[in-house]
């Protein structure tokens, strides 16, 4: 069995990890809750594609998915895509459910 190698970090200690990294922080303590509500795995899964590419001539071929950095590209703000990502999913569920109505009062015996 393998051992897990990354040490606890306190949420602090995400958050520095995570502006050592380059990603800008305009607010500690609101980026502090949201690593404290949401947790640093659900939030990496939006700030993944912020992350620095590592460039490889051998990413042309579709057989090979690119690798990224630790490192975040500039001016990007996190705490925008996850609002965005969160109000269009809860907008999507609504529309869907309208929809279910609507078939279902249009076609009564299906």
């Amino acid at each position: 069995m393998s051992t897990y190698k990354k040490p606890y970090l306190t949420f602090k200690q995400q958050l520095d990890l995570l502006k050592s990294r380059g990603l800008e922080v305009t607010n500690d303590s609101v980026a502090l809750e949201y690593l404290r509500r949401l947790g640093y795995y659900r939030l990496s899964g939006y700030w993944y594609p912020c992350r620095r590419l590592i460039p490889s001539p051998v990413y042309r071929s579709k057989a090979v998915r690119p690798q990224r950095e630790d490192n975040f590209l500039k001016d990007i703000v996190i705490y925008e895509i996850y609002e965005i990502d969160e109000s269009g999913a809860i907008h999507f569920v609504e529309i869907v459910e309208v929809n279910k109505y609507a078939y279902k009062k249009n076609n009564p015996k299906e």
